[in-house]
């Protein structure tokens, strides 16, 4: 008998079972691939990141994709993203373009906006849960997570931010508040109007609405 008789006998006599691999695929692995997709690219957040990204949509009451929506109008989850006002003063900052006004509201130390785009996505993710928490938005969809995270100066023609020449031009201009500070604020955001919107000097919810369904495509 010669080596293999021998060897086909012992494993006659001695079965065993193949462990094949398991090729159902991980449904979270496979959510946050799908979630990478919301990157701009160059932006490479890590796997941790997105794990937890995922548990804070969770504790949130949202959908991760509704989320992640938001995050790439706002920075492409660029963590380093900066707006500035035509100054160059920094206005917004990181995955969800934070403002001081956002992070007085969450009682952010200022030191720590300072300084927000140097910190980690994971940092970030932190404070970004804090403030959305907030802002209640169980349920709601990307649009409506977005206009609570951009804000609104609830302008009496139901525009968010308008312009300076749209306001004096508009019959309800003395109603129209923080004039000065709208103006800004529709300047650093101008091209969801210019580019996406209606072009009328103001921004409102349907330029929004055209404005994430733009870059939400892939």
């Amino acid at each position: 008998m010669d080596i293999f008789d021998l060897f086909l006998k012992y494993a006659m006599e001695n079965p065993f079972e193949v462990e094949l691999p398991n090729e159902t695929p991980d449904p979270v692995v496979n959510e946050i691939e799908e979630l990478k997709k919301y990157q701009t690219k160059g932006n490479k957040l890590p796997d941790e990141f997105w794990h937890e990204f995922i548990e804070v949509a969770k504790r949130l009451g949202t959908q991760p994709k509704e989320l992640a929506k938001v995050v790439k109008g706002e920075s492409g989850f660029d963590t380093t993203a900066v707006a500035k006002n035509e100054n160059g003063n920094p206005i917004a900052k990181g995955l969800n373009q934070m403002t001081t006004v956002a992070s007085d509201a969450i009682k952010m130390p200022r030191e720590i906006w300072n300084r927000y785009e140097n910190l980690s996505g994971m940092e970030q993710l932190g404070w970004l849960e804090k403030f959305m928490k907030g802002q209640s938005i169980k349920g709601l969809s990307a649009l409506d997570i977005y206009i609570k995270n951009f804000g609104s100066h609830n302008n009496p023609d139901g525009s968010m931010y308008a312009s300076l020449a749209y306001i004096n031009a508009h019959p309800l201009r003395d109603k129209f508040k923080n004039v000065k500070l709208q103006d800004i604020q529709y300047k650093a955001n101008k091209n969801i109007d210019l580019i996406y919107g209606n072009k009328d000097g103001a921004i409102s919810r349907e330029d929004m609405a055209a404005y994430l369904k733009a870059i939400n495509k892939f």
